[in-house]
């Protein structure tokens, strides 16, 4: 019983999170794609609803794909596979690198 009421904390708190993403994506691309069209009023109007539509879409498609994924480890236990423990070992390994790699990127939109 208490590992079904951790998988099921674990899986709201991936569900929090995915929102909350979700949610900064929406705010980030809406506001480029809302100043590069801010001389363009009609043409503002149909750019936000289409990112709006299509935000929804792939945030609706990211938490399906959650949710089947909280469901098979719920169902198959992966961490007993040796296979996935070697996997998630030589990603774990290169973590740091991949996370220093993307905040050194000299092309993200962002700064």
């Amino acid at each position: 019983m208490r590992i079904l009421e951790e998988a099921k904390g674990k899986s709201e708190r991936d569900f929090r999170y995915t929102h909350q993403l979700w949610s900064y994506i929406e705010d980030v691309v809406l506001s480029v794609l809302m100043r590069n069209t801010q001389d363009y009023y009609h043409l503002q109007l149909a750019t936000r609803r289409a990112g709006h539509n299509l935000i929804a879409k792939m945030k609706e498609m990211s938490l399906n794909w959650i949710l089947e994924i909280v469901e098979m480890e719920k169902h198959t236990d992966y961490t007993c596979n040796p296979e996935y423990a070697s996997e998630w070992n030589r990603l774990m390994t290169k973590q740091n690198a991949f996370i220093e790699r993307i905040l050194d990127n000299e092309k993200r939109p962002l700064r």
